[in-house]
């Protein structure tokens, strides 16, 4: 069974507070681990497939803050690892 995990809604972020990774079709972050997608905490839909949000965070690692913003115009908060 796949395991959906849907990531935190925020606010947008002031300029200079986060890392802000904008798509304009879902899923577009793509992985190696079974049966595990990451969700928008908004529309629920994919942004990534086949990740855990701990493989994602540390493929993006970076010094400030990720958000991912969906198509549907939600900010997504990435867990720090």
């Amino acid at each position: 069974m796949t395991t959906k995990t849907y990531l935190r809604v925020v606010p947008e972020p002031a300029e200079g507070q986060a890392l802000i990774l904008q798509f304009t079709n879902n899923p577009q972050l793509r992985g190696k681990d079974v049966d595990a997608n990451i969700a928008c905490g908004s529309c629920k839909k994919l942004v990534a497939k086949d990740m855990t949000t701990h493989s994602l965070s540390e493929s993006l690692s970076a010094p400030t803050t990720l958000v991912i913003l969906c198509p549907c115009g939600a900010y997504n908060a990435l867990p720090s690892i």
